[in-house]
């Protein structure tokens, strides 16, 4: 939903350049100062082509809808590593930390009892009884996303249609641009802005214009450049203040989704990222670090060790949770090698 009322408080700032030029009292994107934000016009995609529906008259849908899909990735089905592809290749990101090898007490990553792991963003797998979902949970300031992820590129997150290997899936890689907007939390709403991309965006079927930040303050359906649709989610607590932001994948890879954490992630035991009144855990940036809080689900073990309701947690690669509450089948919990870095 696009907010054309009264303006929200980003929406006050006297000139766009001061959201890349931070100054006392202005909010500050991240990637400042990395090249990301640069003043001045850009350059036209090189590989801009005609967006497939404009060329074929179709809707952005229809071709969404043709695109090869991808299976899911298969989660691990125990705390001994991942099944299925290294990791690397599943998933094409910026920055792979190396799992660890061996089984040598010093390789193993913080426990109940580790320091905090700060980074901007981790990658956490939730399975349950079938069920498989991938999140990347996310500090809540804006990030870049486009085609090439660091560091060959400079999206902080990668769009790909995936398998990138088929030819149709490639050539719509093609139409996303390497800056094509930025997405996240400023001012407590959650914000989009186009990055002057060659194909556009579109927000609940209206082009957004480059350059100028929109707030979203309900679910809205975002089409990348005719080839890629999210469904963005912003979930308020009961005082009215935001959260988190959901924004998952439709078509494409469905099962992965992008999550910017607000305050807290609130999560029901078993259900992935859904949420619901009897939420029993939830997930919070602490100083940098995320931290997952068992708020009334007994019988967790993290890491092979009892994870009791009304403890905290802080996540950092490799951990392995799992748990199941009373008549509901097991799940899991899997803090994975990928990581976003500073």
């Amino acid at each position: 939903m696009l907010v054309d009322g009264a303006p929200t408080p980003w929406q006050q700032v006297p000139e766009l350049a001061d959201l890349f030029q931070p100054g006392p009292g202005t909010p500050e994107w991240v990637g400042a100062g990395e090249g990301l934000g640069e003043a001045g016009p850009r350059e036209a995609d090189p590989t801009f082509q005609a967006p497939p529906a404009e060329a074929a008259g179709g809707s952005a849908e229809s071709v969404i809808a043709t695109l090869p899909q991808v299976p899911p990735t298969p989660p691990r089905d125990s705390a001994s590593g991942p099944v299925g592809p290294d990791l690397a290749a599943a998933l094409d990101w910026g920055v792979v930390v190396p799992p660890a090898s061996g089984s040598d007490e010093s390789t193993r990553p913080p426990g109940l009892d580790g320091a905090p792991f700060v980074c901007r963003g981790l990658r956490v797998d939730f399975a349950s009884a079938g069920q498989f979902a991938e999140a990347w949970i996310f500090r809540p300031k804006p990030l870049l996303f486009g085609r090439v992820p660091r560091p060959e590129g400079v999206a902080d997150v990668p769009l790909q249609i995936e398998p990138t290997s088929n030819p149709g899936n490639f050539h719509a890689c093609t139409m996303v641009s390497q800056r094509h907007f930025r997405m996240g939390v400023l001012e407590g709403d959650a914000v989009i802005e186009d990055q002057k991309s060659a194909n556009g965006t579109m927000v609940d079927g209206a082009r957004l214009t480059a350059g100028v930040p929109v707030g979203l303050t309900a679910p809205a359906t975002v089409v990348v450049a005719s080839v890629l649709e999210l469904h963005v989610d912003p979930r308020y607590g009961g005082d009215g203040s935001l959260d988190a932001v959901v924004v998952r994948r439709i078509l494409n890879v469905p099962q992965r989704a992008y999550v910017f954490v607000a305050r807290a992630l609130k999560l029901v035991a078993g259900k992935g990222i859904e949420s619901g009144p009897k939420h029993t855990m939830e997930l919070a940036w602490v100083a940098g670090a995320l931290q997952l809080r068992n708020l009334a689900d007994d019988g967790v073990r993290a890491d092979g060790r009892a994870f009791p309701a009304g403890s905290s947690l802080w996540l950092s690669p490799g951990q392995f949770i799992q748990g199941q509450s009373p008549g509901e089948p097991g799940w899991t919990i899997d803090v994975t090698d990928e990581v976003l870095e500073e």
